[in-house]
């Protein structure tokens, strides 16, 4: 990997822990199981809007809350976003209707 490869790489990792870092001390920062789950919806659905060219986790058919439904190879659909297929997460199905 050239220089600048390294140092993009490095720099994608930064950014993705810091939303990791700042996500999970918004959820952490809920008073009652009801807001936790409402934040982890706001939290899933403002990832679900990023839409770069070729790059985004949400599932292709958004009316599919489970199973494969055209995510890429390797991942399946919980809660409606594309994730790693050995995840072990359920979403539950009566959550978030509008998924």
């Amino acid at each position: 990997m050239a220089n600048n490869d390294m140092r993009n790489a490095l720099y994608l990792r930064a950014v993705l822990d810091s939303v990791q870092k700042e996500a999970i001390a918004f959820y952490n920062g809920a008073a009652t199981p009801e807001e936790r789950l409402a934040r982890v919806i706001e939290i899933r659905d403002a990832l679900k809007a990023i839409n770069v060219t070729g790059f985004t986790i949400a599932a292709p058919n958004p009316e599919d809350i489970e199973g494969e439904y055209g995510c890429p190879p390797g991942t399946s659909c919980k809660g409606g976003v594309c994730v790693d297929k050995d995840a072990p997460i359920e979403w539950p199905p009566d959550a978030d209707p509008e998924a």
